[in-house]
């Protein structure tokens, strides 16, 4: 899968760049501020109330420039949820849609809150990592009589929809026999996070079995 290249080094340039835009915007709001409201009035809450939407604006415009097809922390400028649709995306051109077929799997079990893990092998021997908290909707429900439901991923076959430089999932669809996880293997460890050796969301592996995977996280500390 395409992903869009994404570096320690931008990503720190962004940030300082945006703090420096938003502290600037700050320090210009609380100076106007001061020079226009009577000093008997300048009390520090109301500073505060009033400089915050200029905290607000600043952050969301500072994403919206900085990574232009990102959403905002805000949600008031750059994408919204409806540009997250297939439709919307498909609209621009920019959908990728890719159809899997698959013969079994085996879930890792989370550390933290980073969502439903899985390698799952395809028919054609490659494996495909699926991580994230979206899997959460798929994953079976059996003690809340109201919400209950079975397994529906992974199954025989699915369909991932995300945009075309890889950077955001859209919707998974899910089609043929449910599959269920043949083990639960342990979390990956810190280390492993330190040293790269977590797979993306969407990442296929092609030079590793999916046995030799399944042996690799069954023998792993978490």
């Amino acid at each position: 899968m395409k992903k869009a290249p994404f570096t320690a080094t931008g990503c720190a340039v962004k940030i300082i760049v945006g703090s420096v835009f938003v502290g600037a915007l700050i320090i210009g709001a609380v100076y106007l501020t001061t020079s226009i409201i009577p000093p008997k009035w300048q009390h520090p809450g109301l500073i505060a109330a009033l400089v915050l939407p200029v905290f607000v604006l600043g952050v969301e415009l500072a994403t919206a420039v900085l990574s232009p097809k990102s959403t905002t922390p805000f949600g008031i400028l750059g994408l919204k949820r409806k540009d997250f649709t297939v439709e919307a995306v498909r609209a621009k051109g920019e959908l990728l849609q890719q159809t899997f077929h698959a013969t079994r799997a085996f879930q890792v079990t989370e550390r933290e809150d980073e969502g439903c893990q899985y390698f799952i092998e395809l028919t054609d021997g490659s494996v495909l990592f699926l991580q994230g908290q979206y899997l959460y909707d798929f994953e079976p429900i059996t003690d809340d009589p109201d919400e209950n439901q079975p397994r529906r991923f992974p199954c025989t076959e699915f369909v991932v929809s995300r945009d075309v430089e890889g950077r955001y999932f859209i919707q998974l669809d899910c089609h043929g026999t449910a599959l269920e996880p043949e083990c639960l293997a342990p979390p990956f460890s810190r280390r492993d996070y330190r040293e790269d050796r977590v797979p993306d969301d969407g990442d296929i592996i092609s030079d590793i079995s999916y046995d030799e995977l399944k042996r690799q996280r069954m023998a792993a500390t978490g």
